[in-house]
């Protein structure tokens, strides 16, 4: 699961809004939860034993899959009202900017309301099914919104609003679902302890849907939320840690959070944390660089009553299906006016899996390139 909103985050300002706002930021809670799931487990080789190249692979990358979700809480949020760099993040990315500063770390206005909305669209190339012939290709379409509404110095309410929706072109007749849907709204408050410590707590109550709102059951609505903590060394370092519910998984329904943001020299940082994980790099004051980025998507979806009967799969019914994918690439955001910003990133969508719980179904996907854009609004 992750905190609500998208696109960069970090690194310097990109000139909106002058000047940027980092890990410690009210704003990033206001991000609404949503699933970033797969089942996570951790598997080892014992001396004397002979592992295939391609299991130790899956297992070194379960591991890192692992970790990843760990690190979630450096996109979980932060330090102050007027604050540094934190995240709201789980299972997409985006990021509010202020006035420029010699070290790009904004400050949020001591009153009135902070918004920010973000659109984004992604295609995916087609490629081949692991286990079955056929092949599919994909489109991720998101819009996000959220608000930062100070009420006192120490006190910030937050709030979002999320939907994505993920379409796969395939064959007929094919197991897997056309379209996954997920409408979020989060709510939570910041408190700010002191000028290192802050504390939050968020919840995010998510409806998800696979291929239409024709049959919706209370299944299909999950619960997701968050609490944890925030502590700034200084105005390039911040470390976050909490609990999180990560909503549609049995193995890992309570996870914890724990993440860095580190601006390390005068034009770099490291964001490690979901749904993104980032090097970047400010080239000039309009002009930032992901050098190099891995995100990751999915969620739990519930399959209909009748959802396996026609691909002749009654297994399949009212099933639990959990989709994971990870994504490595490097990305650009340019500031086209005081207010708007303008991304663009591009890679290889690495890992893929559509796994049906209880039917010993599951279907991975070959790695295939992916190109995305997106726009963000600040006001």
């Amino acid at each position: 699961m992750t905190l609500h909103f998208e696109s960069d985050r970090n690194a310097k300002p990109s000139g909106n809004r002058n000047g940027k706002i980092h890990a410690g930021s009210p704003w990033y809670a206001a991000r609404s939860l949503s699933p970033y799931p797969g089942r996570f487990l951790i598997h080892s080789v014992l001396p004397g034993k002979v592992a295939r190249p391609g299991m130790a692979l899956r297992r070194l990358f379960r591991i890192a899959l692992f970790v990843s979700l760990v690190l979630m809480a450096s996109r979980l949020y932060a330090d102050e009202l007027a604050p540094s760099k934190a995240t709201a993040g789980a299972l997409s990315d985006i990021e509010i900017e202020t006035k420029n500063d010699p070290k790009a770390i904004g400050k949020l206005p001591q009153s009135g309301v902070l918004e920010e909305a973000s659109l984004q669209y992604s295609y995916a190339g087609k490629a081949d099914l692991d286990s079955n012939p056929g092949a599919l290709d994909e489109q991720v379409t998101a819009f996000r919104y959220g608000a930062s509404i100070p009420v006192n110095p120490e006190v910030t309410i937050l709030a979002g609003v999320q939907y994505t929706r993920l379409d796969f072109g395939q064959s007929e007749g094919s197991p897997l679902p056309n379209s996954l849907e997920t409408v979020a709204i989060s709510t939570g408050l910041h408190y700010k302890i002191s000028n290192q410590w802050s504390v939050f707590g968020i919840v995010s109550p998510q409806l998800n849907l696979l291929n239409s709102w024709d049959e919706i059951s209370s299944q299909d609505i999950r619960m997701g939320g968050a609490v944890g903590a925030v502590y700034e060394f200084n105005k390039d370092l911040s470390v976050q840690f909490g609990l999180a519910l990560n909503p549609g998984q049995k193995d890992w329904l309570i996870i914890p959070l724990l993440g860095l943001n580190w601006r390390f020299a005068e034009s770099w940082t490291l964001n490690l944390g979901l749904p993104k994980t980032s090097i970047d790099y400010q080239l000039s004051q309009k002009l930032r660089l992901s050098v190099i980025e891995m995100a990751f998507h999915g969620g739990t979806y519930r399959t209909g009553s009748t959802y396996g009967n026609s691909v002749g799969r009654p297994e399949l019914n009212d099933r639990d299906l959990t989709y994971t994918e990870v994504r490595v690439g490097t990305g650009a955001t340019y500031a086209l006016t005081k207010n708007v910003d303008l991304g663009l990133s591009a890679g290889v969508v690495a890992y893929r899996e559509f796994k049906f719980e209880d039917s010993g179904y599951k279907q991975k996907v070959e790695p295939a390139p992916y190109v995305q854009v997106g726009v963000k609004v600040g006001f």
